[in-house]
């Protein structure tokens, strides 16, 4: 019974640590290739700062809207992965400001207010494999 729940153990270790890395793997590059986007105007319609937990933190949510081609968008993302210091995107993003926002000419429907990444991209990548190699040594490890 104990090999059997350190096993489980083992596997959602696993796969919490391959997801981080996938997820880490596909906003890199998103990131990376952001840095080539388009660019437009748009305008801030939201901006607030929302308690995310009993931890007493906050972050920044935002909405913006911008035009392609005539087309109106929307979006909230400020960028690929980033624990951005949430007072300075509080100053930065106010409601009604206008703002420069990237966007994939191929996808106008995705778009960052800040384009690349930061060193967030890589201390995800490193928790996941963090996680990966714990579930693989408590595998390896058990004993019957």
């Amino acid at each position: 019974m104990v090999v059997y729940i350190k096993n489980i153990f083992a596997l959602i270790f696993g796969l919490i640590g391959m997801v981080i890395v996938i997820s880490s793997i596909f906003d890199a590059y998103l990131a990376n290739a952001s840095k080539e986007w388009k660019n437009t105007v748009g305008k801030m319609t939201e901006a607030q700062m929302v308690a995310s937990g009993s931890n007493g933190l906050s972050k920044a949510r935002v909405l913006y809207e911008y035009y392609v081609d005539g087309v109106q968008y929307e979006n909230t993302k400020i960028r690929f992965v980033g624990f951005a210091p949430n007072r300075k995107l509080q100053y930065r993003y106010r409601a009604g400001k206008k703002v420069k926002i990237y966007y994939n000419p191929l996808n106008p429907n995705r778009s960052v207010l800040e384009f690349g990444g930061s060193m967030d991209l890589f201390i995800s990548f490193i928790m996941g494999v963090i996680f990966l190699l714990f579930g693989g040594f408590v595998y390896i490890l058990r004993i019957e």
